[in-house]
């Protein structure tokens, strides 16, 4: 399929992703869920800002995507189609409950996705290349995580920083078949 915007001249690109579909990214995403009412949008831009910054070696450029422009995606037949093609490329085949599930799964299939919502753990439950981060008040609340942080210890610039540390390293650790190095218990708050 040509995801070329002049194939499909009438779809506007969102904030570059037809660029960000092409690129290279790291073969890994986030998906960051939250159960204590924190603003998890600001939280995955945070967190996406710091892992994109010039001095880190992320692997290439991470993208947030936030319920909205997944619904976005989803109700866009040119998109829906360019981002299911792009994961086929990849060598991702799988199936999907709805469109919404399936640019999720297909986003985060891809690597260098940043989902920010409860949905995402959800919808990436199954996939290896996802770290899902929890944030609740006790581990109990987001089963499906792969690692749990109570947010009451961290100021948001230090639950951001900290997020992208341990997905950067948890990228490493993936691209080197190492055993992910997710502790089994939460994070004791690190104030920064």
């Amino acid at each position: 399929m040509d995801t070329s915007k002049a194939s499909y001249p009438h779809a506007e690109d969102p904030s570059g992703l037809l660029d960000w579909l092409n690129q290279t990214g790291p073969g890994c995403s986030l998906a960051i869920g939250a159960t204590c009412g924190c603003d998890i949008s600001k939280l995955g831009r945070d967190v996406c800002n710091w892992i994109n910054s010039p001095d880190l070696p992320a692997g290439g450029i991470c993208r947030v995507f936030d319920r909205e422009e997944i619904r976005h995606l989803a109700g866009d037949p040119y998109w829906r189609h360019s981002i299911q093609a792009a994961a086929r490329r990849c060598g991702v085949d799988f199936e999907a409950s709805c469109d919404y599930e399936g640019v999720i799964r297909a986003l985060a299939a891809l690597g260098g996705a940043i989902l920010p919502g409860e949905w995402a753990l959800e919808a990436t439950a199954d996939l290896d290349n996802v770290l899902r981060v929890g944030l609740a008040h006790c581990e109990r609340c987001s089963p499906e995580s792969l690692l749990h942080l109570d947010p009451a210890g961290f100021s948001c610039e230090g639950l951001a920083t900290v997020i992208g540390k341990r997905f950067l390293s948890w990228i490493e650790d993936h691209k080197n078949g190492r055993k992910r190095r997710i502790p089994t218990r939460s994070l004791l708050p690190v104030f920064m």
